[in-house]
């Protein structure tokens, strides 16, 4: 919701494709790649504990950084070629009898061959990788990572990665994360980035809002509800069944107590 102007997402069902069974072959193979990607997050927990970790200096600002459109801007052929080149650090394809352009042929087909139906007419999708694909979430990754090694290597002091959502802790001021910004969005590329720096010491990050600790030199981290929040997940006097209800309860209070790192300010939000 918090995206401008609402945009809609295509994503296709593909676990009954014909191509199916191939992208969960190919998958196999590149899965164990994702331990090449670094300063990716795997949850919200994930980033609690990399960011108690960290000291920061006085003059340490926090900035988020978005990208527009990403799975339906990476180059398939680009982002093929990029996990080939990291293809040697999976142990199932170096016990393997293919070969490197057996993959990526193998992987242009799975990705280059996305149909889906509305309103009774055939589509096709030209550009990016199909979302609902096995496949493209984990070569958006490794696409994205190699993407912006290149594109923000001046700006990536401290950095964490969760899809295509990125922290970063830098030293550079707002005009200068700006200018910045702008430089490497006027390149050819098709992925583009959006970015909010941080306001009074504060920012939103992953559902969570962060706060400098200017006394500790750490970062505070709270659960943060949305504008758009309702409030609301299920009318009780739904029929869905009790321990549905009770579940949405017990879980909702969890996550805002062990992903806010002060217990009393977390009761206090329940």
């Amino acid at each position: 919701m918090r995206k401008k102007d609402y945009p809609l997402r295509i994503i296709i069902c593909t676990r009954s494709a014909i191509l199916s069974g191939v992208s969960k072959y190919v998958y196999s193979f590149i899965k164990q790649l994702r331990e090449t990607v670094e300063n990716c997050l795997k949850n919200t927990k994930h980033l609690i504990e990399q960011l108690s970790q960290i000291t920061l200096d006085h003059d340490h600002r926090l900035v988020r950084i978005g990208v527009v459109d990403m799975f339906t801007n990476v180059p398939v052929s680009q982002a093929i070629a990029i996990v080939l080149q990291r293809i040697g650090s999976s142990e199932k394809f170096c016990q393997t009898n293919l070969t490197k352009s057996d993959l990526r042929e193998l992987s242009k087909l799975c990705l280059k061959n996305s149909y889906f139906t509305f309103s009774g007419r055939f589509y096709h999708q030209k550009n990016g990788l199909p979302m609902g694909n096995i496949l493209s979430g984990l070569i958006a990754d490794i696409y994205l990572h190699d993407h912006l090694q290149q594109q923000l290597k001046e700006i990536q002091d401290k950095n964490w990665r969760c899809v295509d959502d990125m922290l970063v802790v830098t030293k550079m001021s707002e005009p200068k994360v700006e200018e910045y910004m702008k430089k490497i969005n006027y390149t050819k590329h098709k992925i583009k980035f959006t970015h909010e720096y941080e306001k009074n010491n504060q920012l939103n990050y992953l559902d969570r809002t962060l706060t400098k600790n200017t006394t500790t030199n750490k970062i505070d981290i709270q659960w943060e509800r949305e504008d758009t929040a309702s409030d609301r997940f299920v009318n009780y006097q739904s029929c869905h069944q009790r321990s549905i209800k009770r579940n949405l309860i017990s879980n909702m209070t969890e996550r805002i107590i062990t992903t806010t790192k002060d217990i009393i300010i977390g009761k206090w939000m329940i």
